[in-house]
């Protein structure tokens, strides 16, 4: 099993516009995109920790 994906990329922006979130593809064992991903989760938590969530969803243009 292992080098087979375990969701497609098709699969993961059909799902990802469901839940209306970014989409990125990784690999942990290539480390295709992996910083990229724990960089944008960090930024996510501060950006929630000092804004809200509910406040961005209200005000898109809160970061400008």
């Amino acid at each position: 099993m292992f080098g087979f994906r375990q969701v497609t990329s098709e699969d993961g922006e059909r799902k990802a516009k469901e839940l209306n979130v970014m989409f990125i593809e990784t690999s942990a064992k290539a480390g295709y995109n992996v910083k990229q991903v724990c960089l944008n989760n960090i930024i996510i938590s501060i950006i929630h920790n000092e804004f809200g969530l509910h406040s961005l969803k209200k005000k898109p243009n809160a970061l400008k």
